[in-house]
């Protein structure tokens, strides 16, 4: 009976060890999958980020493209740092503070410091961002 009890808890330990190695597997794609969106999005890498984008996002960026192209400005990336990331099945979400400097011509430059939350969605295999929310911007 206790080696029963025993080989029953060692198999318990190791299926969570597996799932939890899983998780944090999935958790670091969606984390490196939000640092790019956010440095690509921020500098201006537009096919980047199409590629990157499906639903609702996707929408949005191929109506806003060509405006965001011809704007007059210029974007140094300073800071993006992953907050936070969840991972429930084929949606997660991270949380992203970013921090740019951003020069406007005929105007001058100014800080956008903000935190932006992507909400993914798992497509063949890979993360891809469906909405983008501000949650903070200062």
């Amino acid at each position: 009976m206790k080696k029963r009890f025993a080989v029953i808890a060692m198999l318990a330990l190791l299926a969570a060890a597996v799932l939890s190695g899983c998780s944090s597997g999935e958790k670091e794609a969606v984390k490196a999958a939000a640092r790019a969106y956010a440095e690509n999005s921020m500098s201006g890498n537009w096919e980047e980020v199409m590629k990157a984008s499906t639903g609702e996002q996707l929408s949005v960026l191929n109506m806003l493209v060509e405006t965001l192209d011809a704007a007059s400005f210029k974007s140094e990336v300073r800071l993006v740092e992953v907050l936070d990331t969840r991972v429930d099945g084929n949606h997660a979400e991270a949380t992203v503070h970013i921090v740019r400097d951003v020069k406007v011509e005929d105007y001058g430059t100014m800080t956008d410091d903000r935190q932006v939350r992507y909400h993914f969605y798992k497509v063949n295999g890979e993360w891809k961002v469906y909405r983008v929310e501000v949650v903070l911007k200062s």
